[in-house]
This record gives structure tokens, C-alpha cells and sequence, in this order.
């Protein structure tokens, strides 16, 4: 059965000692404990990893948030671990100290260690495991369970899949069919189906399996459209998922709506540099109501990062609070209207340049109270205001200075050693 995913659940601190890391081309743990698994009970996770004869790994990662064996540090290096050899890794936290009288304040822990596995992944493949499953106590309405469902698992999502083993994809499913509220298909034998619905207006061609649409797992060639989901306001797609959890193309089944036009762009162009603030253009569409931005992580627009709706033909760039400053981003604007599908531009490349701070770099220690501040001044010659506080709020401000060079030494005696500073810097642009 070469489609089963095995693994091994070892301690969760390995290879702490520098010469046992270095083997394997790695940093040490950072645990700021001895290597007790490895010279005590002779168990090494890095020879199975990186000979690959797992597929995952899920180490005992049993500690707390800012523990001296810190989960918030032990856990990103398991990331860089595995995807340095090509293997998955699905965090095993310990919930044995849940009660059926615990609450929020017990659970909030463990959903903010969640959050810390999907922020450490360098693969898109991190999971959870929780040990024991019994302590999740599914039928108390109040139990840790609930919480996580509500907080940090509030969709449903596919299991990753393995690309290392041999996927096998035995074509679309057909003869996809709506009755009284439930899918049926022509499928295959030894697959299951992911069944989406997403928005009535939506142009297929936009739809790239995004898990926001993601109804549910099926394992037959049917499935019950939940009721809030069965209405001429939504359309439908099934997907075969191969045992090794690879996902094919979807089969659509929908309103035949007639589309908007193709809004063409305008600027900024394909590829360009840009200094912020600028400008998103394009061409008007005849009947286009509205028009949206969107700007995405990557080409396929699977990673949506932000939306902006307006019923203009310009968007200020300011507009948006997840461009990165000198990243490859990516943009595209949607023509849209009741009762038809959106038009969809073409898709540019962007890297936007934007005011940023450059020195010191974020989270950096031991900085001489007298450093020089450095930020990028997106070319403007106007003069910025430097700001640095003892809070994130900005409540109680420890200096302030102005600059229009792009940095600005802090005088010494402005600042103490040995506290925690925030720095920001304000500019305004013709």
C-alpha cells in the first residue's frame, strides 16, 4: 500500500548539540536543553528524515508558549527542518491538562499555538495532532474543540498532499447533476471528491480551488448541499482527490450567466518598480456596476491577500495594507454586476517599494541606544518624522526627529539600554 502515509511521533527536541546538527547541515535546536533524546535513548529524527523513510515526522512539541523548551522556537525549526529534506511535519501538542470545566483562557493557548504552525510552515503542508483526542471533549458545547472550531479551524481543509509518492489521475468526474439539494456524479474507484460552492457571479475562470469555497470531503459520488448553500445564489464543483492526496481539475456545474468584458488595465505595467503611493488603472466595462482589486501572493491567484471594491477606474495603492515592500506581487481587477459573471483582467507583476524601515531590522537586539535609524523614502525629498515609543500604541513617545535624507542618528542619552523600543517613521508625499 504504497499510498499510506507513514510517520513517527518522536520527542519533541532533537539534535540540540552542535556537532549532531551539523550533520545534517542544520541549525541547532534552539531548546536550551541537553540532547537527551539522542545520546540518552539513542533516537535520532534526523537520520529518518533526511534518508527520507518517513513521509512526516510529528515531534512531541509538549511545552508552552515562551516555556524555557519555547514552543514558539522549537516548532518554526522543525519547519526549516523538514522542508531542507522534503517531508512534512504535523506538530503533536499535548491537551492532557483539559478538563471538562476549562475554558477560554485555558484554550487560548493552544489555538495561538495553531496559528504558529500555519506562520511556520515553509511548505504549506503543517498540521496539528492532539494528544489525547479524548481531552478535546467533542460533545461539550463549551469544550477546547468548539473553541478551535470556532477560532483557528472555522473551515474545513484537505489533507496535504505527498508529491514524493506516485498520484494517480483517472480523469474528471462527469454527469455532475443538482436535485433536491444534492450532488450526484460518475466517478471512479479508489478516490474521494472535494466538493466547492462559490458565488453565483463568480467567473469559473477565477475559481482555483480556494479553500474559502470548500464544502466538505466526499467519499461517494454524492453529497447534501448544506441548505444555506442551496439557492440559484451559488454554483458547485467536485474535484477527484487520489489516495496520496493530490487534487485534479474541478468540473463546474452552475447558472449560465452572461459575462461581463475584460477590463483592460492601465497601470502600473507588467513587471514595474514602483515607488509608493501610486495608482491601479483600467478601462471602464460597459455594465460593470463595480470593479475589484485584488492582489495576490502568487500567479494563480490562489492566495488572495487582499480585495478592494470601488465603482471607479482607479484604486489608490494606499488603499491596500498587504503590499510588500520590494516583493513580487501580483494584481488583477474584476468587472462585476448582478446576475453576471465577473469580467476578469489580465494579470500583471508588480514589486511595490514602499516607506520602510531598513535599519534596525525588525526584532533586532543589542542595538547602541545612539544607533542610526534607516528607512527607504520611496524617493521623496520631503522630510519624515522618526518616532520611537517604549509601546506598540505609540502612547508614550521617547523621541522624535526629522529627516529627509532617509536616515537620522538618535542622540545619545535619548534612549536607555536594555528596553524594548518600537520605531516608525511618517512621511507625506505630494
Amino acid at each position: 500500500k504504497p499510498w499510506v502515509r507513514f510517520g513517527i511521533s518522536p520527542a519533541g527536541v532533537a539534535a540540540t548539540n552542535g556537532s549532531v546538527a551539523s550533520k545534517y547541515g542544520v541549525e541547532p535546536c534552539p531548546s536550551g536543553s541537553s540532547d537527551w533524546q539522542y545520546d540518552g535513548i539513542f533516537s535520532d529524527p534526523l537520520a529518518w528524515i533526511s534518508s527520507q523513510t518517513l513521509d512526516y515526522i510529528s515531534p512531541q512539541v509538549y511545552w508552552k508558549i515562551g516555556a524555557k523548551a519555547d514552543y514558539s522556537t522549537i516548532t518554526p525549526w522543525w519547519g526549516k527542518v523538514v522542508k531542507k529534506f522534503g517531508r512534512h511535519v504535523y506538530i503533536s501538542t499535548s491537551i492532557s491538562s483539559m478538563k471538562v470545566e476549562s475554558d477560554a483562557n485555558d484554550y487560548v493557548e493552544y489555538a495561538n499555538q495553531a496559528e504558529i504552525n500555519r506562520t511556520s510552515s515553509l511548505d504549506g503542508a503543517f498540521g496539528s495532532i492532539y494528544y489525547s483526542c479524548k481531552y478535546l471533549y467533542m460533545r461539550n458545547p463549551n469544550s477546547l474543540a468548539s473553541y478551535l472550531r470556532n477560532t483557528v479551524y472555522t473551515r474545513p481543509a484537505l489533507v496535504p498532499a505527498l508529491p514524493w509518492k506516485q498520484g494517480n489521475n483517472p480523469g474528471l468526474v462527469t454527469n455532475l447533476a443538482y436535485s433536491g439539494g444534492t450532488l450526484t456524479w460518475n466517478g471512479y474507484d479508489n478516490v474521494r471528491y472535494s466538493v466547492y460552492a462559490f458565488p453565483a457571479s463568480m467567473n469559473p475562470a477565477t475559481f482555483t480551488k480556494q479553500v474559502e469555497y470548500l464544502l466538505d470531503m466526499s467519499y461517494t459520488t454524492s453529497y447534501k448541499i448544506p441548505v444555506e448553500y442551496q439557492s440559484n445564489e451559488w454554483q458547485y464543483a467536485v474535484c477527484v482527490v487520489d489516495r496520496v492526496g493530490n487534487e485534479y481539475e474541478p468540473v463546474f456545474l452552475g447558472s449560465s450567466l452572461k459575462a461581463l468584458g475584460t477590463p483592460a488595465l492601465i497601470g502600473p505595467a507588467n513587471e514595474a518598480t514602483i515607488d509608493m503611493p501610486f495608482t491601479f488603472s483600467w478601462h471602464k466595462v460597459k455594465d460593470a456596476a463595480n470593479y475589484v482589486v485584488e492582489i495576490s501572493n502568487d500567479a494563480d491567484f490562489g492566495n488572495v491577500v487582499e480585495r478592494y471594491t470601488t465603482t471607479d477606474t482607479i484604486a489608490s495603492a494606499l488603499q491596500f495594507s498587504q503590499l510588500r515592500h520590494e516583493t513580487n506581487q501580483y494584481w488583477r481587477v474584476q468587472a462585476c454586476e448582478a446576475n453576471h459573471y465577473c469580467g476578469v483582467s489580465e494579470i500583471r507583476t508588480i514589486v511595490p517599494k514602499l516607506l520602510t524601515v531598513t535599519y534596525p531590522a525588525d526584532g533586532e537586539e543589542e542595538v547602541a541606544p545612539d544607533f542610526t535609524a534607516k528607512w527607504y523614502n520611496v524617493n521623496s525629498t520631503n522630510e519624515a518624522t522618526v518616532e520611537i515609543a517604549d509601546d506598540e500604541a505609540f502612547q508614550n513617545i521617547l523621541y522624535t526627529g526629522k529627516s529627509a535624507t532617509g536616515e537620522l542618528a538618535i542622540p545619545d542619552g535619548k534612549l536607555e539600554s536594555g528596553i524594548t523600543c518600537y520605531m516608525r517613521v511618517r512621511l507625506t508625499v505630494d
